[in-house]
């Protein structure tokens, strides 16, 4: 925080804001710039301001998970074996190790949040919109966004649109899902914290056909998950569990069977439902329902066989796939977890997954505790931290069939979450901090 004059800038706040503001934009950047460098400027510049902050207060509270969050970053740039270092090889490592910078510095007050989840809402919900918009307007969708992007870009969007799947205003369906599903996880989790959907039903059903149209399977189904992972484990007893899956038994079969024969007898029900059709027809009939991922992952764990301890190098895995799996593309794995024993070994991917496995068992328990009501926490905080556990969840699932860790829209969510969690670790070491000294004050006063 800063003052000058009368002004009050809050630069905490201020790079919490803009980092979320580039994820809402980070799909952007390649189909119109098809720059890297863009984005790496962005993130510095986000880190400086940060960094500048903390210099400012002169302390900066450093736990032991944060040292394995710094070793992660050491492993990602270690796992460079280029030569050359071009912009397109040392970009992802140097990202990744930015914004796990990045969350060691947006960690404070809750308010500090306030305009990054409205952001992360309302941009779902444009984009919702706009996937919409793409399906019943696309001459003017072509005309109003497809012609400002490169025409490679235009042109592999027009060719998933003939398939079926709408972007929106986003260069891939992917990045068009993971906005929505973001947004679908804000109002869910004010739900479970109001334990009352009174408010965001309409908005709610614009993201959720909006998620439907862009036809991404995974992004459906681990966003269903991850909502029943976080209303589960919001409970601090396990007879509270058992009533709510009771309860989420009967909502399934009272929301699934309307959908079901909206799926069946309307033409725009077959079209919202058009790849989970065919997903139970190729499986029914034995064939593969991956998206030939299939002979990606074992290209992945045979390179990882070959490489088992350092691994071929961050980011070159992509050309091992021409020749081999595909013709002329390069592909990545579409499983971070394959990707990073391939590309780092098991002593990179130990490295770089051990923090965020650490942080989501430790999302878990907090979780359990602000539900227990044993200490009286906010609804500020009681949503934050459900958000966090959501996101993360909802990454370390998509990463089994996705990309989160190299799409750096998905990966800049999961960074804020980061941030929100260990917000909350200060707070409450605070909050004890400062209870111990009352306590203290008294027994000097009654002495």
């Amino acid at each position: 925080m800063r003052y000058n004059g009368d002004i009050y800038i809050n630069l905490k706040a201020m790079g919490v804001t803009f980092l979320t503001l580039y994820m809402l934009t980070a799909s952007l950047y390649i189909a119109i710039f098809n720059s890297l460098s863009i984005q790496m400027a962005i993130l510095s510049i986000i880190l400086v301001l940060l960094l500048s902050n903390e210099i400012r207060k002169g302390f900066l509270y450093i736990n032991k998970t944060d040292i394995l969050f710094i070793l992660a970053c050491f492993a990602a740039l270690g796992s460079l074996h280029s030569s050359t270092f071009t912009t397109g090889e040392i970009a992802g490592p140097v990202i990744f190790s930015l914004g796990v910078l990045i969350s060691l510095f947006i960690r404070g007050d809750i308010e500090n949040y306030k305009y990054s989840i409205k952001l992360i809402k309302w941009g779902g919900i444009i984009y919702a919109l706009s996937v919409m918009f793409s399906y019943f307007f696309s001459n003017l969708y072509n005309s109003i966004f497809l012609s400002n992007l490169r025409p490679i870009i235009a042109e592999r969007i027009l060719q998933s649109m003939n398939q079926g799947y709408y972007p929106g205003f986003t260069s891939d369906v992917a990045f068009t899902a993971g906005y929505i599903v973001s947004a679908i996880g804000v109002i869910i989790c004010g739900w479970i914290v109001k334990e009352s959907p009174s408010k965001g039903i309409l908005l709610f059903i614009i993201l959720f056909l909006g998620l439907l149209l862009t036809q991404k399977r995974a992004h459906l189904l681990f966003m269903i998950l991850s909502c029943l992972f976080v209303y589960l484990q919001y409970s601090s007893f396990i007879h509270e569990k058992v009533k709510k899956i009771f309860k989420i038994i009967f909502s399934t079969i009272f929301i699934v069977v309307p959908i079901l024969l909206l799926a069946i007898i309307t033409e725009i029900g077959q079209t919202l439902f058009l790849r989970i059709f065919e997903t139970f027809q190729n499986f029914s009939a034995g064939q593969d329902i991956t998206s030939n991922r299939s002979a990606i992952w074992k290209h992945a764990w045979d390179l990882f066989s070959q490489n088992p301890f350092y691994g071929i190098g961050w980011g070159n895995f992509r050309e091992t796939v021409v020749g081999t799996i595909t013709v002329h593309t390069e592909m990545t794995t579409h499983n971070i977890y394959l990707q990073l024993l391939s590309e780092t070994g098991i002593i990179g991917t130990v490295f770089i997954l051990l923090p965020f496995i650490i942080t989501f068992l430790y999302t878990i328990k907090i979780t359990r505790l602000v539900s227990s009501n044993r200490i009286q926490y906010s609804y500020s905080w009681k949503f934050a931290i459900l958000f966090s556990l959501y996101s993360q969840t909802f990454f370390l699932l998509y990463g089994l069939t996705g990309n989160p860790l190299y799409d750096y829209s998905f990966f800049i969510v999961y960074i804020l979450s980061f941030g929100i969690i260990y917000s909350f670790r200060i707070y409450k070491y605070k909050k004890t901090f400062d209870s111990k000294i009352e306590i203290d004050r008294n027994i000097f006063t009654n002495m």
